[in-house]
């Protein structure tokens, strides 16, 4: 089933134009996230020098305040893409995906000139 996802991902991946990885690009991930969405993350970064950077959720006492704070500090000028799960794996937590994308966006915008 990873492999399969792992594939997948990758093809949709490759013929996007507008997210070309380059070495020493990142993408944030969180620390509580799906097994299957790390392992394919670092199957499309590795290759590519790509790093996977992982912005941490306290568990078990999640604090959506640290948890915004996290996703905030992990995100440099390097980083392309931030894949964030919106209910957790192994904590099934529900997170704050609202608050959790305004740094994100922000990012976006002044790195980029752009936003969502």
């Amino acid at each position: 089933m990873v492999l399969a996802v792992q594939r997948d991902w990758q093809r949709q991946m490759e013929p996007q134009p507008s997210l070309r990885l380059q070495p020493d690009d990142q993408i944030v991930v969180l620390t509580d996230g799906y097994g299957a969405v790390c392992i394919t993350v670092r199957y499309v970064a590795d290759p590519a020098g790509v790093r996977m950077v992982e912005a941490e959720v306290p568990v078990p006492h999640p604090q959506a305040d640290k948890i915004v704070a996290n996703v905030a500090g992990a995100l440099t000028t390097r980083t392309r893409l931030m894949i964030v799960d919106h209910s957790t794996s192994g904590s099934a937590l529900v997170l704050p995906l609202q608050r959790i994308a305004c740094p994100g966006r922000r990012h976006l915008a002044a790195n980029f000139g752009r936003s969502l």
